[in-house]
């Protein structure tokens, strides 16, 4: 501290010798012409801005490095020991500020507000979408789920026939303990209270709707159970491959070595690619690693080495496919983060809903080249095939966060001054 104590000492006597340079440089240059007065000598004031220059720059350095030190050393915050933002926005009731403190904004000053005012609006987009993405995701991945198995109900009654043959069986007892009891209260003179069956044993659309309502509901803890495990595998896809390429994009815009203004026409394809492929990379580990923690769980964690060999035997081909998943969501994260400053909200829109069509095709073709011959005949009513759903439920969380990613950009973009 007593370092940085000398170092701003040594730049508020710099600041001084600098206006007392820029003072005295007009006065000479006002002076010449007036009131017969000499002009002064053309190598003085050559002196004079090479002493300026020199000031300048040494002025400029140790501004930066006494700022850089704090703003590190805060955390990230301003703190103004001299008080450099004086003014404050009236409170209600309060008069507006007075003329003299209305006076333009200094560099430092400027700094200093534009951080205190500073937003990441793609950080916090991303959060929001994520949550949006797995929120929503989940429930439509539920929904489509409890349909396909409302249409496998309507085509085949053999998908609830042990539901009904229990039923049955209960009722068949029922009427027999019915029985029973009538004629005990018969013989005893008594009125014990006879439980009544579900169904009468003559309807059969009683029986029917019974043992689809037990059906369903021995389904229901399957389907949310497989719509966690599917939610967590498109989930941590879209946040380890995006979050990888806004960290990656970040560090490059303060290096000044990412350009944003790109042109459409002049699509840096090579950038964005070198850019995505790590984010394939872990799309593929993410997956695995979903599909594992999966039988781990479905075994109670007694895994052998068997099932392992076995599960990366009949899904290597799928995990690895996830490599072109991840650098489509990479691509998209980047292009709609790059471009939303300079487009409408329409077109920013359209482009997240452009690349979600084509990371759905892509998925449609992963599971076509993996297992998809090894699905089931779709059941009679369903309007699409089981490998079409499971693309369904494979975009469900992309296509959320990237649509939600690409509204929120646009309405943060509203309070930023840097938008056009």
């Amino acid at each position: 501290m007593s370092e940085l104590e000398a170092l701003s000492n040594k730049l508020d006597g710099q600041l001084t010798a600098l206006h007392d340079l820029i003072a005295a440089l007009q006065k000479k240059l006002q002076s010449g012409g007036e009131d017969g007065a000499a002009k002064p000598d053309i190598h003085e004031i050559w002196d004079a801005l090479s002493n300026l220059q020199r000031e300048a720059a040494i002025a400029r350095s140790n501004t930066m490095a006494v700022f850089a030190v704090l703003f590190v050393r805060n955390n990230r915050s301003v703190f103004s020991q001299s008080g450099l933002l004086r003014r404050r926005p009236p409170k209600l009731g309060q008069k507006s500020q007075r003329k003299e403190e209305t006076r333009p904004l200094s560099p430092m000053e400027k700094t200093i507000k534009r951080i205190q005012e500073k937003y990441n609006a793609e950080q916090n987009s991303f959060a929001i979408s994520m949550m949006v993405g797995l929120v929503l995701g989940a429930i439509a991945t539920f929904l489509i789920y409890n349909q396909w198995r409302d249409w496998k109900v309507q085509s085949d009654s053999g998908v609830y026939s042990e539901q009904t043959r229990v039923l049955e069986n209960e009722i068949a007892n029922q009427v027999r303990a019915n029985n029973n009891a009538g004629a005990n209260n018969d013989k005893l003179n008594t009125k014990d209270t006879i439980a009544q069956p579900v169904c009468s044993p003559t309807d059969a659309d009683c029986k029917t709707k019974e043992a689809i309502r037990r059906y369903n509901l021995t389904q229901r803890p399957i389907f949310i159970e497989t719509t966690a495990w599917d939610t967590l595998h498109s989930g941590l896809l879209v946040l380890l491959s995006v979050f990888f390429v806004l960290v990656a994009r970040e560090v490059r815009i303060e290096q000044q070595s990412w350009r944003t203004d790109w042109k459409f026409y002049q699509f840096p394809f090579l950038t964005l690619l070198g850019m995505s492929l790590l984010s394939g990379l872990i799309a593929v580990f993410a997956s695995a690693a979903v599909n594992f923690a999966k039988l781990a769980w479905a075994v109670n964690f007694h895994l052998t080495q068997t099932q392992i060999i076995f599960l990366f035997e009949q899904s290597g081909e799928f995990f690895a496919l996830h490599f072109g998943a991840g650098l489509i969501l990479s691509f998209a994260a980047l292009v709609i983060m790059d471009k939303h400053r300079h487009l409408s909200v329409f077109w920013t829109v359209l482009i997240s809903i452009i690349f979600s069509a084509v990371y759905a095709g892509y998925m449609w073709l992963a599971i076509f080249l993996t297992y998809g011959s090894a699905l089931p005949s779709a059941p009679k009513a369903a309007l699409f095939s089981q490998q079409t759903r499971d693309t369904f439920i494979f975009c469900f969380v992309p296509f959320l966060f990237l649509l939600t990613f690409a509204v929120m950009l646009e309405i943060t973009e509203a309070g930023d001054d840097d938008a056009k």
